[in-house]
């Protein structure tokens, strides 16, 4: 790619859909790349240096901070619920340590290292559960096993609105905000370091436009809505859902990815919790 263009990730979930619809409107776009995956792929090829910026997993800048910078003011949380983040379990959870002496396996997608760290986290401090054998599986095939599973993005939508009978659905965000009283935050805007000069210029401009367009999608959800593909989702669920949605990274936003950092630091997930380094 000829430098000064810039590499994007691209995550297509419903969450942020939005955001990419107003994106690919820019007068610049010739400039852009867009790069689609799920977010820990991102997270990957971000590391590798394939990408330039992405909307990636709060996990991946906890864990290697150093070698990353933030846009300010930019995220992908939910205040108190979420829907599309899910831990679904065939008891409840007062019924998971005697369950889990027999049956020890739990299953994690594969496609999101944050909501993975989350429920590990939730697991320990919050619902304090035995530890079980943590086993990983492609998206969207946790129902398959019948077993408790972790599911994300617009299959876990699926089945939070229609839950199957004989499954207990937890909403991992708001399982975190009971905790903590605090929003959680799944994704934020990671910028690799090693940008020539007139890519820092298009990121300038990135972050421009990703705040003007923050305030544009709060007041066109139903507009946004009769555009989107519906697939297995009515306009009247897509709104609903985008209204859980939070794209800022404010104090409180700044406190629970702290907060956050301490738990992962406590499971050996990380090795501290590093500063919030913004691009400048």
């Amino acid at each position: 790619m000829p430098e000064e263009t810039i590499k994007i990730g691209q995550i297509s979930y419903l969450n942020i859909w939005p955001i990419f619809y107003y994106l690919k409107e820019l007068p610049y776009k010739d400039k852009i790349r867009y790069i689609p995956g799920h977010p820990s792929w991102l997270n990957r090829i971000l590391q590798k240096k394939e990408l330039d910026l992405s909307p990636s997993s709060s996990f991946e800048y906890l864990a290697f901070a150093e070698q990353y910078k933030l846009l300010p003011n930019l995220s992908i949380s939910a205040k108190k619920e979420v829907q599309s983040v899910i831990f679904c379990s065939p008891v409840t959870l007062k019924d998971l340590p005697v369950y889990l002496q027999k049956e020890k396996e739990v299953f994690l997608t594969q496609a999101s290292a944050t909501s993975v760290a989350l429920l590990k986290v939730l697991w320990s401090f919050a619902w304090r559960l035995p530890q079980p054998q943590w086993r990983t599986i492609s998206p969207g095939t946790g129902l398959h096993t019948g077993k408790p599973f972790l599911e994300i993005g617009d299959k876990a939508l699926e089945i939070y609105l229609n839950p199957p009978p004989g499954w207990v659905i937890i909403d991992l965000a708001r399982a975190w905000y009971e905790f903590t009283n605090l929003p959680f935050v799944f994704a934020v805007w990671i910028v690799n370091q090693d940008l020539s000069k007139e890519q820092k210029r298009i990121v300038d401009l990135l972050c421009e436009e990703l705040a003007a367009i923050k305030q544009k999608i709060s007041s066109n959800l139903r507009q946004l809505a009769s555009f989107y593909p519906k697939q297995n989702f009515s306009e009247e669920q897509i709104v609903n859902y985008w209204l859980l949605m939070d794209y800022d990274l404010d104090p409180p936003h700044m406190a629970s990815l702290a907060l956050f950092g301490q738990y992962l630091t406590k499971l050996g997930m990380i090795s501290g919790t590093p500063v919030l380094n913004w691009m400048s």
